[in-house]
Order: C-alpha cells, then sequence, then structure tokens
C-alpha cells in the first residue's frame, strides 16, 4: 500500500509539473503573438467625406496611423490603387514619422473611386515606397473600402449638422442629390481634395479663426466651378467674416422678415409660409453681382460669379423654423441655386474630372507627336536607296570586273547593305539619344487676372531603367497606362508607377522603364495663378451679338476663336495687348447636345499627310467635350494658343527643354454680363426641372438628352435679376426629337393657360403676345414637355430681348 501511494503521489507531483511546463509554454506561445498584434501600426482610412466621394473626381484619402512597437518609425506611407481606366496600378506615397503610442493623421490625394479589397493595398515603408523593409499592419485588412457614384454632392458646414437636409426631397423629380455635414476641422488645406463636392454650404459657423490655408482651399474651389453658399440671419456676420472678399452682400447688421411672401412666389406659390414670429435677417448692401430676391429695398437673395464658380447669398438660417420645416424649402433652394443645380440620372456616368481634357486616349496619343522627334525626310531615304542601288549594282559590278575579283561581291555586298543599315539607324536616331520633354497645358482663365493650370507632359527615356520627373509642391498627377496592367487585382499587377507627394516637390517615378520609350502623367494644379485674361466686350442687338476680344494674357497667342453654340468663329492672331472683334448670330442648333468638332472647325483637316495642327485640334476638342462643358447647355470660349520651350519641370533632378503648346481659354459669361439687363442670350440659362410626372425618366449629362415615358416635365429659366427687367420679345428655341410623340407649351402668367409651341416648320418659335406676359411672378419661363407614351429629345430654351435695365 506504501509503494501505492507513493507511486500516487510521484504521479500526481508528475502531472502538475506537466501540467506547469504546459501552462508555461501556452504562455509562451501567447506572448509572441500578443506581442506581434501590438507590435505593429494601427490605421483607419476614410475616402472623401463622411465616406462621401465622386467617381472621376480627386479626392482626399485620410488614414490616421498609431505606431504600437516600441520604436520611432519614419518613412512613407503608401496607398497603391488599381486604376479603373486601364487596371493598372498607381501607389500614391506620402512622407511619415510615427513615435510610438501617438496617432498621426495622414492625407492623400488620390483618384475617387469605388474602392474594395480588391483593387487596393496600403504599406508603410521604412524607406521610400515601394519596396524597402516594410512595417506590418495590426489589421488583417490592408485596404480601404469606399463607394462612389455621380450624385451631386453638397457640403455642410454648419452649426447644425441638420441644415439643408431636406434638400434629397428634389429627388423625385429626377435630381440625385445628397447632402454631406463636414466638420470645420475635416475641411481640406488642399482645393484640390474639395473637387468630389459640386456645392459647399457655411451656415452659423466662425470662419474667420479658419486658417488661411484653407480659407485659399475654398476660394480656389470656387474658382475652379464650385458653389459657395454663404447662409445669413444672426450668425451671418461670423459665417462670411473669413470670405469678406466673396461675399455677394456686405453685412450690415439684421433686420426682420414680416412677411414670407417674396419665398413663397420664388418657391413656385404652391406652399403657404405662415410667420408666427418674425424672422431674424441679416441686412446689408450689395458688394458684387446681383440681387435675385428683394423685400422692398432688403435682399433675401444674391449671387456673383467667381471665376468658373458662383457665390450664393441667402439674408436667412435655412436651419431654423420655420425653413427647417417647410415643405417649399426644396424648390426654393432650387430656383436661388439657378442653373448650378442641374438634374443628374442616378448612376450616370461623367467623364472624369481629374484630367485636363476629357478624351484620355486623344490625350494619350498626341502626347506621342514630340516636335523635338522628326521622322526621316521620305525624299532623302528615296535619294539613299537610289544611291545604294547605283554603288551596289552597277559601279561595284564595273569596279570588281575591272579588278577582276567579281567573287569579292559575296562579302562585299552584305558589308555595304550592313554600313548602309548603320547609316540609316545613324540618321534617325540623332535626335534620340537625349531625354526629351512635350507637354499639352492648358490655362483656364477666369477674367478677373488669374486662372487654372492643368497639363498632360510626356518624357521620352532614351536609355530606360528608373525615371523621375517632379514638379512644384501641391499638384495631383496621374500617370497614363504604360501598357504593362491588366484588370484583376492590385495583387496580380506590378507596381511601376509611383507619385511621391512631399513638401518640396511632387513626383511621379517610372522604374523599368525600358529604352526608347514614352513616359506620360497628367498634372493638376492645386492653387490659381496669376495668367492674365481675356478682357471682352458684348453688345446683343437684333438677334446677333457681338463680341470684341483683348489679349491680356502674358503670350502672343496664335488662332484666337470664339467657340458659341457648336460653331466656332475664328479671329485674328493676337500679340499681347492687341484686339479683334466678330458678329455672330444668337441661333442655337437643333439639338444642343453631343460632340462638337471646335477643333476642326478653327483647324480644318488637311487633305495630304502633313497634319501640323493635330495638336490643337485634339487638345482643343479634349478640353471643350469634356466634363461640364459637354451637356446641353454650353457656356461660349474665347480660345487662343501659344508655344515656347520653357523648363518648367526637371527629369532626373535636371531641368529638361520641353516642347509646350498651351491652349488659352476663357467662359464668355452672357449670364453674368446681362443680369439685370434686358436681354437673355438663347442657351446661357440652364432650364431648373420643378415637376417630374412621368412614368419613366433619364437625362444625360454628357449629351444633354432626355428620355421619359408617358407623362409630362415642367421646368423653368430663371431670368437675370428675378426678371424685373421689360422684355419686348420672347423666342423658344427647339429641340430635336429624337424619338416618340412630343408636345411642347410655354405658360402665359397674364392669361394664367399653357399655349402651344409650334416648331412644324422652323426650330425656333415666338409667341403672339409680348414677352412680359409671359414672366411669372417669381421671375422665370415656364414651360411643358408632354408625352403620351415616350419621348426622347432635349431641353429646349429661350431668348429674349427687351428695353433695358429695371
Amino acid at each position: 500500500m506504501g509503494i501505492n501511494e507513493a507511486q500516487r503521489t510521484l504521479c500526481s507531483v508528475l502531472w502538475a509539473a506537466v501540467l506547469l511546463l504546459a501552462i508555461g509554454a501556452a504562455d509562451g506561445l501567447a506572448a509572441p503573438a500578443s506581442a506581434a498584434a501590438t507590435g505593429g501600426i494601427e490605421f483607419k482610412a476614410e475616402a472623401g467625406f463622411n465616406g462621401k466621394q465622386k467617381d472621376g473626381k480627386w479626392t482626399r484619402l485620410r488614414v490616421t496611423l498609431t505606431n504600437r512597437t516600441e520604436r520611432d518609425l519614419k518613412g512613407e506611407l503608401a496607398f497603391t490603387a488599381m486604376l479603373s481606366n486601364g487596371g493598372y496600378n498607381v501607389a500614391y506615397a506620402v512622407p511619415a514619422e510615427l513615435p510610438p503610442g501617438t496617432p498621426v493623421v495622414l492625407e492623400l490625394t488620390v483618384p475617387g473611386m469605388a474602392y474594395n479589397k480588391v483593387n487596393n493595398r496600403l504599406a508603410f515603408h521604412t524607406g521610400k515606397a515601394p519596396g524597402g523593409p516594410t512595417v506590418p499592419f495590426t489589421s488583417n485588412r490592408p485596404y480601404v473600402e469606399a463607394p462612389a457614384d455621380q450624385a451631386t454632392l453638397i457640403g455642410v458646414v454648419a452649426r447644425d449638422p441638420d441644415t439643408l437636409n431636406f434638400m434629397p426631397i428634389l429627388n423625385t423629380k429626377g435630381y440625385d442629390l445628397n447632402v454631406v455635414p463636414i466638420k470645420e476641422d475635416d475641411l481640406p488645406d488642399r482645393s484640390i481634395q474639395l473637387d468630389g463636392l459640386d456645392f459647399l454650404v457655411l451656415n452659423d459657423v466662425p470662419t474667420g479663426s479658419w486658417s488661411e490655408s484653407k480659407r485659399e482651399a475654398v476660394r480656389a474651389w470656387v474658382q475652379r466651378g464650385g458653389t459657395l453658399i454663404v447662409a445669413g440671419g444672426a450668425g451671418y456676420a461670423k459665417t462670411a467674416e473669413g470670405f469678406a472678399d466673396l461675399a455677394p452682400v456686405k453685412q450690415e447688421g439684421t433686420a426682420s422678415l414680416k412677411t414670407a411672401a417674396a419665398l413663397v412666389q420664388l418657391a413656385g406659390g404652391k406652399t403657404p409660409l405662415n410667420l408666427t414670429v418674425p424672422v431674424t435677417l441679416s441686412a446689408g448692401t450689395l458688394a458684387a453681382g446681383n440681387v435675385s430676391l428683394a423685400d422692398g429695398g432688403l435682399a433675401l437673395a444674391a449671387n456673383r460669379s467667381y471665376g468658373n464658380g458662383q457665390v450664393v447669398y441667402a439674408a436667412f438660417d435655412p436651419s431654423l423654423e420655420p425653413f427647417a420645416s417647410w415643405t417649399g424649402s426644396p424648390d426654393l433652394w432650387a430656383r436661388l441655386l439657378g442653373g448650378s443645380l442641374t438634374p443628374v440620372m442616378p448612376g450616370t456616368a461623367v467623364q472624369a474630372g481629374i484630367a485636363p481634357g476629357g478624351n484620355m486616349w486623344e490625350i494619350d496619343s498626341l502626347l506621342n507627336e514630340f516636335p523635338s522627334i522628326q521622322a526621316p525626310s521620305v525624299n532623302v531615304l528615296i535619294v539613299f536607296f537610289f544611291i545604294y542601288i547605283l554603288i551596289v549594282a552597277p559601279v561595284l559590278y564595273l569596279v570588281l570586273r575591272k579588278l577582276d575579283r567579281r567573287e569579292w561581291a559575296w562579302w562585299i555586298v552584305p558589308l555595304a547593305s550592313l554600313a548602309s543599315s548603320v547609316i540609316i539607324f545613324t540618321v534617325g536616331a540623332s535626335d534620340k539619344s537625349a531625354t526629351l520633354a512635350h507637354s499639352l497645358r492648358i490655362a483656364e482663365l477666369s477674367g478677373d487676372g488669374d486662372g487654372i493650370r492643368s497639363a498632360a507632359a510626356a518624357v521620352f527615356v532614351p536609355g530606360g531603367g528608373r525615371v523621375e520627373a517632379a514638379f512644384e509642391p501641391g499638384v495631383a498627377l496621374l500617370p497614363f497606362q504604360d501598357g504593362r496592367g491588366a484588370m484583376g487585382s492590385v495583387a496580380a499587377n506590378p507596381t511601376y508607377q509611383t507619385v511621391h507627394d512631399g513638401t518640396d516637390e511632387t513626383s511621379v517615378v517610372w522604374n523599368e522603364v525600358p529604352y526608347w520609350s514614352v513616359r506620360k502623367t497628367w498634372v493638376r494644379y492645386d492653387k490659381p495663378a496669376q495668367l492674365g485674361r481675356f478682357a471682352i466686350g458684348t453688345e446683343l442687338k437684333a438677334g446677333k451679338l457681338t463680341v470684341t476680344v483683348k489679349n491680356e494674357t502674358g503670350a502672343d497667342l496664335t488662332n484666337v476663336g470664339l467657340l458659341f453654340n457648336g460653331t466656332a468663329f475664328k479671329l485674328q492672331n493676337l500679340k499681347q495687348g492687341e484686339s479683334s472683334k466678330t458678329t455672330v448670330p444668337l441661333v442655337v442648333p437643333n439639338g444642343l447636345g453631343g460632340f462638337y468638332d471646335y477643333g476642326g472647325q478653327l483647324f480644318p483637316w488637311p487633305s495630304n499627310n502633313g497634319d501640323i495642327y493635330a495638336r490643337e485640334r485634339g487638345l482643343l476638342n479634349s478640353f471643350m467635350n469634356a466634363g461640364q462643358r459637354a451637356g446641353a447647355m454650353r457656356m461660349p470660349y474665347v480660345v487662343g494658343f501659344s508655344s515656347d520651350r520653357e523648363a518648367w519641370f526637371t527629369i532626373n533632378g535636371k531641368r529638361a527643354g520641353t516642347d509646350n503648346l498651351t491652349l488659352w481659354a476663357q467662359a464668355l459669361d452672357l449670364y453674368a454680363a446681362e443680369s439685370g439687363g434686358g436681354f437673355v442670350a438663347p442657351g446661357t440659362i440652364t432650364p431648373m426641372l420643378t415637376v417630374n410626372k412621368t412614368r419613366r425618366y433619364s437625362y444625360d449629362p454628357m449629351s444633354g438628352r432626355i428620355d421619359f415615358g408617358q407623362g409630362l416635365l415642367e421646368f423653368e429659366f430663371v431670368l437675370p435679376a428675378g426678371g424685373r427687367a421689360s422684355y419686348d420679345s420672347l423666342t423658344v428655341y427647339g429641340s430635336r426629337q429624337l424619338d416618340g410623340q412630343l408636345q411642347t407649351t410655354v405658360w402665359n402668367e397674364k392669361k394664367q393657360s399653357w399655349e402651344q409651341v409650334d416648331f412644324a416648320n422652323a426650330s425656333s418659335f415666338t409667341p403672339a403676345d409680348p414677352a412680359d406676359n409671359y414672366v411669372t411672378v417669381n421671375g422665370s419661363i415656364r414651360m411643358r414637355l408632354e408625352t403620351a407614351s415616350q419621348a426622347g429629345t432635349f431641353m429646349p430654351t429661350v431668348g429674349l430681348e427687351g428695353k433695358g435695365k429695371p
């Protein structure tokens, strides 16, 4: 018994020891796992604003990194994406220093697109990206997930984040609106990162305390085409403080709104608005632009153009009652925003706005046309060919017969052929032995002396290898596809192109470049530059537009032209300070959508093979048929061209002479020029859709085409200065009917009835009554399109002539 007890005791001790060893081993195994879990980098990422971004626009990628190692980390954060326009990888990298345990926020400017686990990856490199050692992330999902669409994005920076959250009600009428609340601290310091926003609303926030870089980013965004809305009320003074030079109205205290009659009329007059108590408004004087709505001597709304964009002022706070819950608020704001708010069919793909031109394929092809690289003359090659035949045939034969060495022809003829090939190659490659650069640049002028720059640059590399092109800081770069990518996944594609966004420069690096190759990139500048302007004078009379153009840019320009309603009117070459004039008919083409070959009109296609204007033609067409310029309502443009050899970027650290072709373009805003006057040029006001009672509706913003089934569409043309001018004649210009049966009517305000518009024998129609009879009390022209089955068409447009200003 004693032995058995001793054995049991010994077994118990052994089991206890085994158990302790197992626990120790488990702890030993668990410790490294825990260290691995906390020994990397934590991250969270957000594309756009509150997860909202627009496909085909530049966007912000904000990444927060927390270093969970026990040492300082220094290197680059790289975001590699497989771009949808060709399926090739591009890595975007920013420098980063990560002290242990401290969250660090990094921002990258990247192309807007739908990101998922297949098409992107994040990595932290302790050296330059890509390549070199990396520090792992603690998450096993090192990628960004973010949707993207084409909805109209309204960013709201306000005390109340629910400001304007009623706007999506308009989506029932064919719009696709999305309101995105944005915190003040979340606004970026780079205007390019605001590109995905169509509107930015400021309401009851102290903008005077914002950083100068943040305010400059908003200004530059407006200048490139954004619409800034500055709301009023008691908080208007602090809201407008940071943008006093932009706001249409200079603040001068407050006032009370005692009746909402003017607001109700502007909203369509269908929804009453009862004021139980007076509403506080901001009061002031007009500093720039035009008053679009007034109550006596008080401006309720105003707007002004700024560059390619506009600033809209409202004297009331839309987040407060009674406006916040008033069902007429969406229609009121649709009218306040005028033609800048247009319907977009949900899911419609619009041409990418990240490129300076619209047609990527066309620009890609044009960048191969290096002016510094000339093909050998055909005549020289023919002469050389006949000399070669003469030498290797009769001359060689006669010489060898004279020497009685005709058998030498077996080695002399091949040697002569080899020598001729070497000579031909040497002559042909004489201008291909050095690195060359070529660019197509666009200077889009605001009319105020500055403008927005963009470009597409190409580099010819004779030797191959690693090539780096460095630009000034603050630009966004999008390398072109180099033919080595394929749709699939980011992991399956090699990454040959990396964009480094630093404080001193922004550069793109191409790796493993074959010899005699061309590499290309888009270049988009973040800030406006002082570029000068076209000083443009206009006179509208008897259905004709006289335009005077003076070149006040910093360059001598050739092939200056006026592009208007599908027709290019050529002016003369203009050196700095010179002027030219042209008179054009105000005729709207029958069908406003589609592609316009402005380039072919300014630079006729050659009848032979010598096309010396291929670059000008292609650059102009790409620019004019891109994005917002490709819709049905097209603003006139004045354009011109210049060329130079300015070395504006470096290649492998050295300045390289660059063949630059620059397109200078400035929009001719007839709507702004006529505001408050007695003329409205046809095609200058975008109709606003107010009623959609159709079974099916779609709108293509690229072509301007509308398709709808059984029902009616009602829309309004909001006239300048609230329609307070007196008009003599109204002309309705017809839309081209594509298919189906269509009825067009116009509202006679005086008779309170709809009148038939007859396009049977002409593309325009003038109603019998005076034009003032058709102007509604809220300053607009109302029209309808109706079909009993289905119809495809383009929106009609209107033109008015009158007696002058109100």
